[in-house]
């Protein structure tokens, strides 16, 4: 094959395969947190033309945790069995349109669901699972997210976009004195910065992109054996910074990679009365985590191409919140890419492991897993 083609191929499946892993990493309840899907700003900017994409991802984690000291409820007893799976099944949405305004300077608007939670205690006859029954945590989120990028220079491209988020979020932890909260949707606005290098004839690109803090202030009714309360409940999701990198390392054959840093030590949610009742907060985490992915991926066909990718999320270590406990990660998936025409399918399937954790009435959360498939339809026009 002539090295320009060769080239070619290998900059298409760059476009093609190297966001596959970071599309199709399932979110919700296995990534850091609350995270339901991992962004990658850049390779929308990178699109050549006119370019448009609908994704879906199916996820189901499971978790599973035993034990409970509930001492720190007031009462001195020790309870054993299982809570039973926690976690529910997820479908989410993403889509993005992408256009040339001209020689070097383009615009791409995204829309995503970029965190949420999907915890439901399961109940049964065990005494841990009669104690948790009825727990259960929502939060769903919408983003729309524009961006202009400029290329400055052969190569090099900057680019700097807003965020426009909406959060809403409800709970119900019957063991703690009946206690229920549910905060009203609420936007807020955020923004990203970003730059970026490429070499397309060795399909190498590197991009650095930065997304600040969104706050919201949901109007919040909490309900409890000792009364009732309405106020507002401030949250700001966190900043985060991301470094993609790819590049051909043979003929048809692209390595990839990303680290991830969130700012989740700073994040917390926290409604007045249940602070009042608990004395500390709803949602709370002791650390930032760290996400790191590579891959490969190889050009099979002119027209089909797979890869395979490895995302490890260290754990961070301390008791994390009873609606969504797991401690790091580490999973795998593998994907392929179709082009007919100006038509790319891209679908892949992911499995790994929810690392294990404690809760506050120390249930030790263990085995942890998690199943995701994905699917995205791109199109240029």
């Amino acid at each position: 094959m002539p090295r320009a083609r060769a080239c070619a191929l290998m900059a298409r499946a760059a476009v093609a395969l190297a966001p596959a892993a970071i599309l199709l990493t399932p979110g919700p309840g296995e990534s850091a947190a609350i995270e339901r899907s991992v962004p990658s700003t850049s390779r929308i900017l990178f699109e050549p033309g006119r370019y448009g994409e609908i994704g879906a991802t199916w996820v189901d984690p499971r978790q599973n945790g035993s034990g409970a000291d509930l001492t720190v409820l007031g009462a001195p007893a020790v309870i054993a069995g299982r809570t039973g799976d926690m976690f529910d099944p997820e479908w989410t949405l993403n889509g993005a349109l992408k256009t040339d305004l001209g020689r070097r300077l383009s615009f791409a608007l995204i829309v995503d669901q970029p965190y949420g939670a999907r915890t439901t205690y399961p109940g049964g006859a065990s005494p841990v699972a009669a104690l948790y029954a009825g727990t259960l945590a929502r939060l769903d989120t919408w983003e729309a997210t524009g961006v202009l990028a400029w290329d400055v220079a052969t190569g090099v491209k900057v680019y700097a976009g807003l965020r426009a988020q909406w959060l809403e979020a409800r709970s119900e932890i019957p063991f703690i004195a009946g206690y229920s909260v549910e905060g009203a949707g609420d936007w807020g606005v955020g923004y990203l910065a970003g730059v970026a290098y490429e070499r397309p004839e060795i399909a190498f690109r590197a991009a650095l992109t930065y997304y600040s803090p969104i706050r919201h202030r949901l109007e919040t009714a909490e309900t409890a054996a000792l009364g009732s309360e309405t106020s507002t409940t401030e949250i700001s999701t966190p900043q985060s910074v991301a470094l993609e990198v790819q590049s051909g390392v043979a003929p048809r054959t692209l390595a990839f990679g990303s680290v991830r840093w969130v700012e989740w030590s700073d994040f917390d949610i926290s409604p007045p009365l249940y602070g009042a009742i608990v004395g500390e907060p709803l949602v709370d985490y002791s650390g930032d985590w760290w996400t790191w992915t590579a891959g490969v991926a190889h050009q099979l066909t002119d027209t089909l191409a797979g890869s395979l990718s490895v995302t490890y999320e260290p754990s961070i270590g301390g008791a994390l919140t009873t609606l969504g406990p797991h401690d790091g990660r580490t999973t795998a998936t593998a994907a392929l890419s179709y082009d007919f025409g100006a038509v790319n399918l891209t679908g892949g399937v992911t499995y790994g492991r929810l690392g294990d954790t404690a809760n506050a009435l120390e249930t030790q959360f263990d085995d942890g897993s998690v199943l995701g498939l994905g699917m995205r339809l791109g199109m240029r026009f």
